[in-house]
């Protein structure tokens, strides 16, 4: 698609000709220059060498754009790019695309579902601040309310070359009969299509498609069409991230290839998996594939721990979703169980369970408890895991062999003093598979000034986190996330990211149970 084709047509005989170009063209109208700092999750694709248009990664390994950007095109003449700010410097993430899953439903006549997802050859390294996951909305974007949108695209309508710098606006979304009156007669405006703009002021334009509509934190639109650029009386369309065709393709489209993928991939999940976990956790979980962990990449592990019997740890629990072992945590009272809000955020109570009492991930006598309601708080950041603590309500008591609760922290400590970390986790770092027995580790507390210099530029360490590890030799790894770490027999933090296993110089992150006391009381009280 060339970019020509958005130029409009004011004969009614060119009309059909610029609709089928129009979606090469939403761009950022009316905007400021931000970085990708701002919005990390904001990927573009190159076409043979040449930008051709935005896109939001998803997943590590998938990303979201429109179909319009890809639709007729070869896999091998497109390449990914990440963590960039301006379009002419090299971006620090370059990846391949693998293959372009293509809504089978998208009609290239009138822009109908949009949507097409990119599955990358290799994973994308996630970091702090410069490359990052978002999660697909669940609910639309109400009417009325006010998004953003970024990118590269042109700054006004008869410009012909993308922004040097990325840009961005906030505008508004439209009701949906407003939407349909600014088009009646001339397009149709499907249930796959929400318009936004501030408009005659601030819209998308040529080179933009593709790229993301975000609402509180969510991709809720992915730019596709519309006529020129900032008109006031054509509001940009976007496809309906939310609308129930296009979340079904994108459900669907994770569900069956991240099935497809090796078990490194998942970490600790095993699927198949609810699909807002797939939104929520893999965008965070998988961190950690392809070259560690990053911003700010989930799932401590037990590295150079040692066997041990649940008895020596009754509070600890293995969380499950539909089975599946996916987390850890611990029983403070004999219905309540707190993890980490990265292993739940998003996922249906329905599907929860925890299991008590059980030495082995395969032991049969543990006991099983279903999940009634699940909290997390409204401060849990899921790029940078602020906050990263969630309670789960049972169903009934989790009581019987081997199972106690542990009291929360009320201590105070000093670096280089031990806490002890326990759960599921791998063993190594390259790992494929997690631990069948429960390990423990005792690892010395690292001091704040040291853990913050130590991920400078890697990653947060906001004022809900502290930082543990024997460097290079003891750490938490993938699957003991939203486990416990016990100082003087009280759960003092949680297991919650940091970068690889064990490493040297990247101490494992927890979230501190004193700083989230606060939220973890009022749950309890519920």
């Amino acid at each position: 698609m060339s970019e020509s084709g958005h130029a409009m047509c004011w004969l009614e005989l060119c009309w059909l000709f610029w609709l089928l170009h129009a979606a090469d063209g939403q761009r950022i109208i009316g905007g400021q220059e931000t970085s990708i700092s701002q919005v990390p999750y904001l990927v573009y694709m190159r076409q043979g060498g040449s930008f051709i248009c935005g896109g939001s990664l998803l997943t590590p390994s998938f990303v979201l754009s429109a179909a319009h950007c890809v639709y007729g095109a070869r896999e091998q003449d497109y390449t990914v790019h990440a963590g960039a700010s301006r379009l002419a410097q090299k971006a620090p993430v370059i990846r391949n695309v693998a293959r372009f899953h293509i809504a089978p439903t998208y009609s290239p006549s009138n822009f109908d579902m949009d949507v097409a997802m990119l599955q990358l050859e290799l994973p994308v390294p996630l970091t702090a601040g410069q490359v990052a996951t978002i999660t697909p909305c669940q609910s639309a974007a109400a009417a009325n309310s006010y998004v953003r949108i970024s990118g590269w695209g042109v700054e006004y309508e008869s410009s012909r070359k993308p922004a040097a710098q990325l840009r961005t606006a906030v505008i508004r979304v439209l009701p949906y009969a407003e939407c349909q009156q600014a088009y009646a007669g001339q397009a149709q405006i499907t249930d796959s299509m929400i318009c936004a703009a501030v408009r005659g002021i601030k819209d998308s334009c040529s080179g933009d498609s593709g790229g993301p509509l975000v609402y509180r934190g969510e991709v809720c639109g992915i730019v596709s069409w519309g006529f020129g650029c900032g008109r006031a009386a054509y509001p940009g369309v976007y496809t309906n991230v939310a609308s129930t065709r296009v979340k079904r393709f994108i459900d669907q489209t994770l569900r069956t290839t991240v099935l497809a993928e090796k078990p490194m991939r998942l970490l600790s999940l095993r699927l198949p998996l609810p699909l807002p976990l797939l939104f929520l956790l893999l965008p965070m979980f998988l961190l950690r594939i392809a070259t560690g962990r990053a911003a700010n990449d989930v799932g401590a592990r037990i590295v150079g721990g040692i066997p041990v019997d649940i008895r020596s740890v009754p509070y600890l629990i293995n969380l499950r979703i539909s089975g599946n072992f996916i987390c850890g945590g611990a029983l403070v009272t004999p219905t309540h169980v707190v993890t980490a809000a990265h292993c739940v955020k998003g996922v249906s109570a329905s599907r929860l369970q925890v299991v008590g009492g059980a030495t082995l991930l395969t032991d049969a006598t543990g006991v099983r408890r279903s999940v009634a309601k699940v909290f997390t708080p409204k401060a849990f950041n899921t790029r940078t895991l602020h906050s990263d603590v969630a309670v789960l309500k049972l169903k009934s008591p989790l009581e019987g062999n081997n199972i106690a609760t542990i009291p929360l922290c009320n201590s105070s400590w000093q670096p280089g003093e031990l806490i002890k970390v326990s759960g599921w986790g791998k063993t190594t770092e390259g790992s494929k598979r997690v631990s069948q027995h429960v390990r423990s580790v005792d690892v010395p507390l690292v001091s704040r000034k040291s853990c913050i210099s130590q991920y400078k530029m890697r990653g947060t360490i906001s004022s809900t986190m502290f930082c543990a590890s024997l460097p290079g030799i003891k750490d938490a790894c993938e699957g003991d996330s939203g486990g416990p770490a016990v100082y003087q027999n009280q759960l003092c933090g949680i297991v919650s990211w940091g970068m690889g296993c064990g490493r040297r110089n990247f101490p494992g992150v927890y979230t501190s149970v004193k700083s989230v006391r606060s939220f973890i009381d009022k749950a309890l009280s519920k």
